[in-house]
């Protein structure tokens, strides 16, 4: 009897030490994530020549990213996560080779790989606030505001920028070579022309000049907010065509070209209306500095 005791008590005893160390062994850590990649181009996509292989920040329209720029990218559809933000921003790195998290922002981290499925949206400039009313330098470039779509998959999320609003050229051929003098400036004038507003006041947009000298050939652009317009056309305080009752699309760029002749100017026959950033055969010299 006494031997039964000591065995059932020996039992309970290896029982009980198995269970104590079963309730000590260490849980299996969770799945570490990575950060989703981010890449980025501006659509229309086009294999660069040698001449525009590294092109200036200041060129005329952004067709590709350089170092250093910053894109804000959001989650579309938020949904509540103690691990991300809804909102990042990310710079190319200076070998032009990875979109980097910036970790300016005060949550926590980039976004990461088990978002796959999740849409995000992304823009560029990171900052952009608004059209600006003055483009005959840099306000030409912090106008043109870049988008994208994308869903993430296999932990990236591959960005494709086309621009958001509208791009309007206008060409002027003279007969003699003329300087384009101080003031004397193209402008664009139609109500909500630059968006941001809820009444019918006009707003203005002063337009990027290719060439100051004096040339027989001169020509403007600006970005204006994509809608329905009567937008008049001024030359210095001289307004010298009027576009009645048309609807201007985003990401699209309108070309006109006018003929000046004595104090008179005659619209051309042909409108030519392209993807934003197809742009004129001026397009490439155009700087915005």
């Amino acid at each position: 009897m006494r031997k039964t005791n000591i065995l059932l008590y020996a039992y309970a005893l290896s029982t009980g030490i198995l269970i104590l160390s079963g309730c000590n062994e260490p849980e299996t850590p969770a799945r570490q994530e990575s950060p989703l990649q981010i890449a980025a181009s501006i659509a229309p996509e086009r294999t660069p020549s040698r001449a525009d292989a590294a092109p200036s920040p200041s060129s005329y329209d952004k067709t590709s990213f350089q170092a250093n720029d910053i894109i804000q990218v959001d989650r579309k559809e938020d949904t509540p996560s103690s691990l991300t933000p809804t909102s990042c921003t990310y710079r190319l790195s200076s070998t032009e080779t990875i979109w980097e998290w910036t970790g300016t922002e005060t949550t926590n981290g980039p976004f990461y790989t088990y978002e796959n499925g999740k849409t995000f949206i992304a823009t560029y400039p990171s900052d952009h606030k608004e059209i600006a009313e003055d483009q005959t330098g840099s306000g030409f470039l912090s106008s043109n505001k870049l988008t994208a779509e994308a869903t993430a998959s296999d932990g990236k999320v591959n960005l494709k920028f086309t621009p958001a609003f509208t791009k309007i050229t206008v060409i002027i051929y003279y007969q003699t070579a003329e300087a384009i003098s101080t003031g004397n400036g193209l402008t664009l004038t139609a109500p909500k022309l630059r968006g941001g507003t809820d009444n019918n006041a006009d707003q203005s947009v002063q337009c990027l000049c290719k060439t100051a000298g004096a040339s027989t050939e001169h020509t403007w652009s600006g970005i204006i907010n994509p809608g329905k317009y009567t937008l008049s056309i001024k030359l210095g305080s001289t307004t010298i065509y009027t576009i009645t009752d048309t609807t201007f699309a985003s990401a699209t760029h309108y070309t006109y070209t006018l003929y000046r002749k004595g104090d008179r100017f005659q619209m051309s026959n042909t409108v030519t209306i392209t993807a934003f950033g197809e742009g004129t055969s001026a397009g490439d010299e155009i700087s915005a500095t």
